[in-house]
Order: C-alpha cells, then sequence, then structure tokens
C-alpha cells in the first residue's frame, strides 16, 4: 500500500486519497452517525473522493464519471466539505 501511494503521489506528499479507500479517514460528522444513512453517505463520500483522483479535480469529468450533474456534485463537494483543487496534479 505504501509503494503504490509513493507512486500516486507526484508532489512528494502522501495525501489521504493515495490509500485505499479503505484506509481513508471517515469524516468526523459521518462518524458519529450510525445506521443506513451514515452507511450511504460514507459511499457516497468515497466514489466522490475516488473520481475526483481519478480525474485529478476536474469536477465535470467527475461528474460524468458518477452519471451526475455538475451542479449535484458541487452540492455533495458542499456537503462533504471537500475541495477538488486538493485531488489536483501540481507541477
Amino acid at each position: 500500500m505504501i509503494e503504490r501511494a509513493v507512486l500516486l503521489s507526484d508532489e512528494g506528499v502522501i495525501h489521504s486519497y493515495h490509500l485505499p479507500l479503505s484506509l481513508q479517514p471517515i469524516l468526523e460528522h459521518l462518524a458519529a452517525e450510525e445506521g443506513l444513512e451514515a452507511r450511504v453517505s460514507q459511499i457516497e463520500y468515497d466514489l466522490i473522493v475516488e473520481a475526483l483522483s481519478m480525474f485529478q479535480g476536474n469536477v465535470s469529468r467527475a461528474a460524468e464519471h458518477l452519471n451526475i450533474t455538475r451542479r449535484a456534485l458541487g452540492l455533495r463537494l458542499d456537503k462533504y466539505r471537500l475541495n477538488y483543487k486538493h485531488y489536483r496534479n501540481r507541477a
């Protein structure tokens, strides 16, 4: 896993999104919740992070990959307090 994270990191820093989804930190405001809604939210969060990582922060391409509108993804980014800029490659 560490080797994979090093290979995926191109900025000299390993971020949580370089790790497998199962090892990424759970959002604090979701961790306190239990039940179906919390699990669905966690899965949604994981899928969004994965799409943003895959498309290097390109919201339009991530939304297309997730089969939702750019606006819907924007609302979910706000809900989960995600910033697409954190997923962009820095040259």
